[in-house]
Formats: structure tokens, sequence, C-alpha cells
């Protein structure tokens, strides 16, 4: 048996990512935004095609075997929404926070969940992701990452956790962690998951990733009850 020691690729492949857009970077005064994420189900969704709009720029990128991805997007400026067709499958959403040039953003069951809950929210309601996220008040909530937070952990989770235990599952998460914190996929070691397992066993979602019928009405219904979104005048449309 070999003793030689094996590296993960996602290090290395974000070590790389950095190494570009810092390079990127040093030719000329042209703004770039690097967006990292991982593209699972339970599993890592391989071969998937991803899609940004941003406030400002447009890029795409197909997840690896692992169901990582990286999308530079020139001229870009953030937040973004991201759109993740699996071979064969049903669009998945999620988004950006923030405005920072190299930003987190993975795509999942529980991230999808999270655009279908806030785009039933008073002031940010819409029809599709996209035009949830062309709404000027959702662009501005989206720019403000504890205003997110805020939100997914008052709100959000602990509907989630109610859906759950009545599915007979447990569902631990107690942070906006999910949606921006780099993770490898396998329930055995990562807690994000080991979330989205737990929604499937208890038919919040589908093999799919999209919710179910009565976890897509139960989200419609608890998003009725949440702080209204403000409006605003600022923002552009995305892309």
């Amino acid at each position: 048996m070999s003793n030689r020691l094996k590296i993960s690729p996602r290090p290395v492949l974000l070590a790389c990512v950095a190494v570009a857009a810092a390079m990127l970077a040093g030719c000329g005064d042209t703004p770039y935004l690097t967006i990292i994420g991982t593209a699972a189900k339970g599993d890592a969704v391989v071969g998937g095609a991803v899609s940004v709009s941003c406030v400002r720029g447009i890029g795409d990128a197909v997840s690896d075997g692992q169901g990582g991805f990286v999308v530079i997007v020139t001229n870009g400026e953030g937040p973004c929404l991201l759109k993740l067709t699996p071979i064969g499958g049903v669009p998945m959403y999620s988004f950006t926070t923030g405005t920072g040039s190299q930003v987190t953003a993975n795509i999942t069951p529980m991230t999808n969940l999270l655009v279908s809950y806030l785009s039933n929210v008073p002031g940010a309601a819409a029809a599709t992701p996209e035009d949830w996220f062309k709404l000027p008040a959702v662009q501005s909530l989206l720019t403000v990452p504890a205003a997110v937070d805020q939100r997914v952990v008052g709100d959000f989770l602990p509907l989630l956790k109610s859906l759950t235990t009545q599915g007979g599952q447990t569902l631990t998460l107690n942070s906006a962690d999910f949606l921006r914190t780099p993770f490898t996929p396998g329930p055995s070691v990562s807690p994000t998951d080991a979330a989205l397992l737990a929604l499937r066993n208890a038919n919040v979602v589908t093999s799919t990733g999209v919710p179910t019928p009565a976890a897509q009405s139960a989200l419609v219904t608890g998003a009725s009850d949440d702080t209204p979104v403000p409006p605003t005048t600022t923002g552009t449309g995305g892309g």
C-alpha cells in the first residue's frame, strides 16, 4: 500500500483560481468578478451547466467531478443570480451576497428552497427567480449579507426544521453557511450535504432537488408572514 500523501483537488483548484484572478486583475483596469461554488443535491452534480446573471455582467461554467465550478465575469458586479441545469435534470437556483470581487455561492436544493422562499416575501414577490432577482428591492437586500442572514436564521431555517421534523428527520443548521461556505459533497464529512440528505428523506425536496408540492405550499405560506422587503429605487436589471 502506498504511503504517498493524497491531496484533495479542491484546495488546489481554489489556489489556481486565486492566482488566475490576481493575474486578470493586473491586466489593465478591467474589473473581474470571480464566483466559486459547489453544485450538489446530496451528491455532486457533475457536468451541470451553471449560468450567472449579475447586477452587471453574465457568465457561465460547467461543474466538475466534485460538483465544483468557477465563473469569472468580465466587468462583473454583484450580487448575482445563479442557475444550475443538471444533465437531463430540473434547474436549481442560488445567489451571491455582497459586492466583493471574489465570492462563494453554492447551488443546492437548500439554496433553491431559499430562492423559492424569498421570492414569496412581501415586497419581493415574483413569478420566477429571474423576475425576482431583477427587482431593485431584492438587489438591494442581497447587497447586505447580514440582512440576508437575518432572514435565513430568523424565518427560513425554522420553517425548514419544522418541515423536516414532520418528515421524521432532523435539520441541525443554524446559519447561512450552506449558501456561501465551500464544501465537498459527502454526507459523512459535510454538514451541508447531510442537511440535503435530510431534506430528501423528509420529502421536502424531490430527487431532482426541487421542492415537493407540500413543501412549496408551506414556503409560500411561511414567506407571507415574513417582514416585508423595503422598497428601493436603486439597482439595475440583471445581466
